[in-house]
């Protein structure tokens, strides 16, 4: 009878968590602003009301935790500050082995995170991290699951070690927020995060509990206070500026050379640059002439055995800033997946550079509850890519709480040939609410496609087919997902329902043509004894059919079970039963470095296993072995392990390898095996080696080498960043074939200023 009445009293508090009444925090003017050093001596820190309240998610959840924890807000009439006291009885113990800037290793020290939700939308989330060493990380987060460190704001904060712990001290300029301080809002969101790596915890000041992430805008607490600036300036017949501005000019110069293709090597040299002006969140219009993204990294590596694309984010801060607008992800189909543009598909899982001539982009707020975003990018020809132009636009109607209400529209059209265009409009929703954990998601829309469209380009959706016939003609597709984020019990359902002929050339989509329907449990008791924080069991179905109903193209069912420590072991075990329809040959018969499919349907077992050591350790490692039935009879096994070695605030060390083998039964009829036993082999291998001399400057060198494409790339990237958001690179990039003999080789310099 006790175990029923604990039993009911998890399932009660999973419908209460995001009861709670959210803690409020208020900011006062500053007569003389702070100094931002990280002493928090300053009159204004001596005046201002300091908050805690602090609780603890992890590893003990709702745990009042072990150390305090304080901060305070002033205001002046350009920026935010703030000073958060981090107490710590064992102040020998504070690790802060990160000095790189924008690294998200900061999380792995003693760090603190300032989150702020300056649209009050319950959605978007601008975070600003800092640990004691004052290495810095700002990133935004979108939909309470989408994370972006590739962000990057105009802000300074510093961090000093004291005799009772060590403190923080921030600026954040409005401008930096998209706040007007001629109008500044009633209120805004705002939580505070402490990571404590000696004890593997995270102390939250409005609480964050699972399954709700870090970056949940929806669980917030509130600042308030702001609204009086107007007032307090009127006073002193002072006026606060409005508009803000950005100006970055760059200019680039380099070295080329490609003896693979007979030349020795040239020079090479461009400029352009990247503007913005806005006033607070009314609207921010955004300019880029002549794009070069040459500071971006490299993306991770990945060999595709399988018949959908791969997906990789956006880097680049261009299509960042203000995506929160344009987001409209769910279940797999991202309708604006922006890297579509200025980078085109040579493979399922490589993209080459398309020349951007020039893109626009305006996001406005005409009315307190209404966003709205255009977006225009035009491309230079190269290769067999035409000029063409690019459009998104969008709407967004706030309902509160978190809810809202879309429209969007995306267009491809080349600029020399009036049929090769693709158009996609639709509408999206959603619905979430402080009161309840059921969150609903939906997503709907039409494609329109010309005669010329041409053959979609590689790592677009499965079914996808050029259009020549019934041109023009209104294609629709669409997505629902229900959510339920209890504590204990968190259930979801989705279903999905596309036309063969939907097409959209701006969009990441799976496949098309097609039913999809998915069901998943996930409950989550917390252990609390034996050093165990928490056990996770997912169990999933997926149907796939096609979309006339006469045949059941896939299914899947299985289960995953993970294991996590108090002290930040993870264990994991996920098998699966499926049965996949491959519709159309995979790979190249003519090749015998790839493995060739047949079309076919193939039902196969699969499990995956993985052991994780604690991500706060100064050497930690991971490793996962799946194995696996393959198509046409084969056995696959793959290994994949990494290694983090934090040596010092000066050195880190990121090395992962994976080993794939296909072993098959019986030999096939085409040549597609790279040896004379039925097996195909393919190793990744990649390593980081991170220099942080100071915050402001770091070396970061790769190297990688993929089997596959018989390609070892090395890359060495020098960035100083000599003032606020103004960096100088220098990247050099060779890239070697499987005889170590040169393919190319670059050495560019790159320079950029910001005038704010």
């Amino acid at each position: 009878m006790l175990k029923l009445g604990a039993m009911a009293a998890l399932l009660l508090c999973a419908a209460s968590v995001a009861s709670a009444a959210p803690p409020t925090a208020r900011a006062t003017f500053a007569e003389v602003a702070p100094r931002v050093d990280g002493r928090l001596t300053d009159a204004a820190w001596k005046q201002a009301k300091r908050y805690s309240g602090f609780v603890e998610r992890k590893p003990v959840l709702r745990q009042r935790p072990p150390e305090r924890t304080q901060f305070a807000i002033v205001f002046d009439a350009k920026a935010l500050y703030v000073a958060v006291w981090c107490f710590d009885s064992k102040r020998r113990a504070i690790r802060a082995r990160t000095r790189q800037r924008d690294s998200d290793a900061i999380f792995s020290d003693d760090a603190l995170s300032v989150k702020i939700d300056a649209q009050h939308d319950h959605r978007t989330t601008l975070g600003f991290a800092i640990n004691p060493a004052s290495a810095r990380l700002d990133y935004r987060g979108i939909d309470e699951e989408d994370f972006r460190i590739e962000f990057d704001a105009l802000w300074t904060g510093r961090a000093r070690r004291t005799r009772w712990g060590w403190s923080v001290e921030m600026r954040i300029p409005y401008s930096a927020l998209g706040i007007d301080p001629g109008s500044p809002p009633k209120r805004i969101g705002l939580n505070f995060t402490r990571d404590h790596p000696r004890r593997n915890a995270s102390y939250d000041w409005a609480l964050l509990a699972p399954p709700f992430s870090p970056i949940a805008a929806s669980r917030y607490g509130h600042l308030v206070g702001l609204d009086a600036l107007p007032a307090i300036l009127a006073k002193r017949s002072a006026r606060a500026s409005r508009l803000s501005y950005a100006v970055t000019p760059w200019m680039l110069v380099g070295h080329e050379g490609n003896p693979a293709e007979g030349i020795a090597g040239s020079g090479r040299g461009s400029a352009g640059v990247d503007a913005w002006l806005a006033r607070g969140s009314r609207w921010r219009l955004q300019l880029t002439v002549n794009t070069d993204f040459a500071q971006a990294d490299l993306d991770d590596q990945a060999v595709n055995l399988g018949q959908f694309g791969l997906f990789f984010p956006e880097k680049r801060d261009f299509f960042l800033r203000d995506f929160e607008v344009f987001s409209t992800s769910l279940a797999g189909v991202q309708m604006v997946y922006t890297r579509r543009i200025g980078l085109q598909r040579a493979t399922a899982s490589q993209s080459s550079a398309v020349p951007i001539l020039a893109g626009l982009k305006l996001v406005a707020r005409p009315l307190s509850s209404l966003r709205v975003g255009v977006l225009q990018v035009t491309t230079r020809p190269t290769g067999d890519q035409p000029w063409t132009s690019y459009l998104v636009a969008r709407t967004r109607y706030e309902l509160g709480g978190g809810s809202n209400v879309g429209v969007y529209a995306t267009h491809r059209q080349s600029l020399e040939e009036a049929k090769d265009h693709n158009a996609v409009v639709g509408v999206d929703a959603a619905w979430r609410s402080q009161d309840t954990p059921l969150l609903i998601h939906a997503v709907a829309g039409i494609s329109m496609t010309g005669a010329k469209a041409g053959t979609p380009e590689p790592g677009a959706a499965v079914g996808a087919t050029r259009v020549e016939e019934d041109a023009d003609k209104p294609r629709p597709g669409a997505v629902v997902q229900v959510r339920w984020r209890g504590l204990l019990l968190r259930p979801t359902l989705s279903y999905g329902v596309s036309d063969e002929r939907v097409r959209s050339d701006l969009a990441y989509i799976d496949r098309v043509g097609v039913h999809v329907g998915t069901a998943e449990l996930t409950t989550e008791p917390r252990i609390q004894r034996w050093g165990l924080e928490r056990l996770t069991i997912t169990l999933y179905a997926r149907m796939v059919a096609r979309v006339d109903g006469s045949e059941l193209l896939d299914w899947s069912s299985g289960g995953i079970v993970t294991l996590r420590s108090n002290i930040g072991f993870v264990a994991s075990v996920q098998v699966e039963r499926n049965s996949e329809t491959v519709l159309s040959p995979l790979g190249d018969s003519e090749r015998e470095d790839l493995v060739y499919v047949n079309p076919g349907t193939y039902a196969r077992w699969r499990g995956i296993y993985t052991l994780e050591t604690p991500s706060v350790w100064p050497l930690s490692l991971s490793g996962t072995v799946e194995t696996s039935d393959y198509y046409e009879g084969g056995k696959l096994l793959r290994v994949r392990a990494e290694l983090t070695l934090r040596a010092s605030a000066l050195v880190r060390l990121a090395a992962a390898g994976e080993h794939t083998r296909i072993r098959f039964r019986r030999a096939l009829p085409s040549k597609v095996l790279n040896d004379r036993h039925n097996r195909f082999n393919s190793e990744l291998l990649g390593a980081r080696l991170i220099l942080g001399f100071t915050p402001r400057l770091g070396l970061t060198t790769t190297a990688l080498w993929n089997s596959v494409s018989n390609l070892i790339r090395l890359q060495s990237r020098l960035r100083w960043i000599y003032r606020s958001n103004s960096d100088f690179f220098v990247v050099y990039q060779h890239d070697l074939d499987q005889h170590a003999s040169t393919k190319l080789h670059t050495l560019i310099a790159k320079v950029t200023y910001r005038w704010q």
